[in-house]
């Protein structure tokens, strides 16, 4: 696979420290460090290896990667296996993907008191959701057919609703209809 004409660790070396000092107060140090390590990955910094030949002594030098899960040289390869594999879980139906974003008032409450927050968010999408869904005018699902949200370990056993707790607390929910679900 050939190099991109210009990559984001490009950019970053170009320009980082100029935006950085721009920026100065409004940046956090762990992206700072995201920043270096994009900007480091795969050059001398980072250290390497070479690999010579042993036939013509073509030697070839291999920079090490900074590994950092931001890192888009470092964590494209995983990113790609990583959506194959959802994409292989999902149903042959079509879905919604639905969020639930509280206000950015409510953040930092959230952040300090995830566990009350959290179970109030939970429990609001999954009521506006059975709501919606059980409604004439959208789904017309009835029973059963309106779905199930269940809290388990760490988000949802079935994998229909989990939440981010970074800074902006949200709910999410894959919604599927199919064919007995209200009209047709």
């Amino acid at each position: 696979m050939s190099r991109p004409a210009l990559e984001v660790a490009d950019i970053f070396r170009d320009h980082g420290a100029a935006w950085r000092r721009a920026n100065a107060g409004h940046v956090s140090l762990d992206q700072i460090k995201v920043m270096s390590a994009i900007e480091r990955c795969h050059t001398a910094a980072l250290g390497g290896h070479v690999a010579r030949c042993e036939d013509c002594s073509h030697t070839v030098i291999a920079y090490n990667s900074c590994r950092n899960r931001h890192c888009p040289k470092c964590q494209g390869a995983a990113a790609t296996e990583w959506l194959a594999a959802r994409e292989a879980d999902l149903l042959p139906v079509a879905y919604f993907h639905v969020v639930f974003t509280l206000p950015a008032a409510i953040a930092d409450i959230a952040y300090q008191n995830k566990a009350v927050i959290y179970d109030i968010l939970f429990t609001a999408s999954a009521e506006t959701m059975i709501a919606i869904a059980a409604d004439p005018k959208h789904l017309g699902a009835q029973g059963r057919e309106t779905g199930r949200f269940e809290r388990g370990r760490g988000g949802v056993s079935d994998r229909t609703l989990v939440t981010i707790s970074q800074r902006h607390p949200r709910g999410k929910a894959d919604v599927t209809r199919t064919a007995h679900f209200g009209r047709e």
